[in-house]
């Protein structure tokens, strides 16, 4: 296989083409990272917010606003909700 999520079955002569492709919101996102055990380290993300890249981790959220720890830093610094444009986890 070369990594897609693609099945394919034969039956009576008509093949199907199944395609999983799971892509969630950015609230839906939000609130998956934030429900992960508080034991463990939240995952390394690429968050995408007025067309800047940052790396990080989401620590917690208050209402419309977003804490994120940047990848060195020491300070979780706040951004809007709204402004976010994308979530992609790098790793787990």
């Amino acid at each position: 296989m070369d990594g897609n999520k693609e099945s394919t079955s034969v039956t009576d002569g008509v093949q199907t083409v199944n395609t999983k492709q799971q892509r969630f919101s950015n609230e839906e996102m939000i609130e998956l990272l934030l429900r992960l055990s508080k034991y463990a380290r939240q995952p390394v993300c690429k968050f995408t917010i007025e067309g800047q890249v940052l790396v990080g981790r989401l620590v917690h959220k208050q209402q419309s606003i977003l804490f994120i720890k940047h990848r060195f830093g020491k300070k979780a610094i706040p951004y809007k909700m709204e402004n976010l444009q994308a979530i992609d986890i790098l790793h787990l």
